[in-house]
């Protein structure tokens, strides 16, 4: 699931290139929210859904995985917050199966409710920081991947910095998802001089568009099926996403989830301290474990 899950992630920074090029979004957000759909869904509508968000692997695994990550971001933890608000909202003229809406509750702790949205489009960003200290951090010939924890080491943010100075976009083009967790589990504790801008993004959009360019159609078309969901004809015809993301000297807020910034470490250190100046397209992501809670771009 984690390697269906990067491909996915990756395939989304991709395709919504056209929203912004600086940009933000919560992967897992999405996928939470189209694992409670794929619950009402058959057939090739169930199958779409399915090959998007968890491709090579099985319906257990899929909403196993999703589960889980949904219990342990209700969980918390002591020294982060993470949290969730997704929803899936329906027509009031439509009748929702009963067991339908018992398994959601089981699984997701999630709600159907009727409701209206509008959406529009932001993003921000700002000047430049500085540190020395000790990173997660990992180079090669292509790119440079430096690691923050946030206290606890449970979670931390990852930026990916292309060593062609602007390839960020051939960056993307060129990885898959095995190689992005490689990159993220080659890096060790290392003292790196460090700069990077502050900056502070949030954009809501709508998503079909871009899901639709990944594969995802039938969903939202009359020929959609979700008969688990309701005896009537049932399709998504729109799925807002929004996220938010600001990293300064204090550390990293996403969404409602806050970082603190690496405590200094005492070591030594013999080698030549590398440098990573984050002075062109990088693309990040922020995660727990192999699980991509965040991901976006700057420009």
């Amino acid at each position: 699931m984690e390697v269906a899950q990067a491909d996915y992630t990756l395939g989304l920074l991709r395709e919504a290139a056209g929203f912004s090029e600086t940009m933000v979004l919560s992967p897992f957000s999405i996928t939470s929210a189209f694992a409670v759909a794929c619950l009402g869904a058959d057939g090739n509508t169930k199958k779409e859904i399915h090959d998007l968000f968890a491709k090579g692997c099985s319906e257990d695994e899929f909403h196993s995985y999703v589960s889980q990550n949904v219990k342990d971001i209700a969980n918390g933890s002591e020294t982060y917050t993470l949290s969730t608000a997704n929803r899936l909202f329906h027509d009031r003229a439509f009748k929702i199966e009963e067991d339908y809406l018992k398994t959601v509750g089981t699984k997701y702790f999630g709600q159907l409710e009727p409701a209206d949205f509008s959406n529009s489009e932001k993003t921000a960003a700002v000047e430049m920081m500085h540190k020395i200290d000790s990173f997660d951090y990992y180079s090669d010939d292509s790119v440079q991947v430096l690691g923050i924890p946030y206290e606890g080491n449970e979670v931390k943010m990852l930026i990916f910095l292309p060593v062609e100075k602007f390839g960020l976009t051939k960056f993307l083009t060129n990885i898959d998802g095995k190689k992005l967790l490689q990159y993220m589990m080659r890096t060790s504790r290392t003292k790196v001089e460090v700069g990077m801008p502050k900056f502070c993004l949030e954009i809501q959009f709508e998503l079909s568009g871009v899901l639709g360019r990944m594969g995802l159609s039938e969903a939202f078309s009359d020929s959609a099926n979700f008969r688990k969901m309701s005896a009537q004809s049932l399709f998504i015809s729109t799925v807002l996403h929004k996220a938010f993301i600001e990293v300064n000297e204090e550390g990293t807020e996403a969404a409602a989830a806050t970082a603190i910034a690496v405590s200094t470490t005492s070591l030594h250190f013999e080698r030549p301290t590398p440098t990573f100046t984050a002075d062109h397209p990088f693309m990040f992501v922020i995660a727990k474990g192999n699980t991509l809670l965040f991901a976006g771009k700057y420009y």
